[in-house]
């Protein structure tokens, strides 16, 4: 007998900003997730901007709306949600009685971020000092040596951190550009 594949039910919706949805019901649990993929990335940066998708991934989280880090993330925990952003975009996985109230989270983490000057400042400099570290970590090292062997000339041979020489050069213009 063969199974029916759990991707066929995957339904899909596109919004009149051009935003598709793509979305999986199961009434089994009282939960929403939800996944978006903004279509950014390593595969979207230049050479001189190598760091500029996982930065911008990381400051979706930082603030909106007015609504510093501290305040989203007390609202998503008061959900007893959980957020998540990162280079592709952001996800947010909660209660199904809070969905809107979730979902307008969400959409302010992607529509509406602060990129809030002091927390650039800081996630850059916390960018900078784990690229020091990571200087020190043989590991790590053989990491960047394999990428570059495996990749060769495809942007997947950058780091997805980007470099010093590029993190350092990176301005709230960037981010909102």
């Amino acid at each position: 007998m063969v199974e029916k594949s759990v991707f066929s039910s995957v339904k899909r919706c596109v919004l009149g900003n051009g935003l598709t949805l793509l979305f999986l019901e199961s009434r089994k649990q009282p939960v929403v997730s939800i996944r978006t993929d903004i279509g950014s990335g390593v595969l979207r940066e230049t050479p001189l901007r190598a760091g500029l998708a996982r930065l911008t991934g990381a400051m979706l989280q930082e603030g909106q709306d007015g609504l510093d880090a501290y305040a989203l993330s007390r609202a998503v925990d008061s959900l007893g949600g959980i957020l998540r952003t990162d280079t592709r975009g952001a996800r947010i996985k909660l209660l199904a009685e809070d969905f809107q109230e979730g979902l307008e989270l969400l959409a302010g983490c992607l529509l509406r971020p602060s990129f809030g000057e002091e927390a650039l400042d800081r996630l850059r400099t916390r960018t900078l000092d784990a690229m020091k570290q990571a200087e020190e970590n043989p590991a790590r090292q053989a990491s960047l040596a394999f990428d570059r062997l495996v990749y060769g000339k495809h942007p997947f041979h950058r780091p997805a951190e980007g470099t010093p020489e590029t993190v350092s050069r990176i301005r709230r213009r960037d981010l909102v550009a």
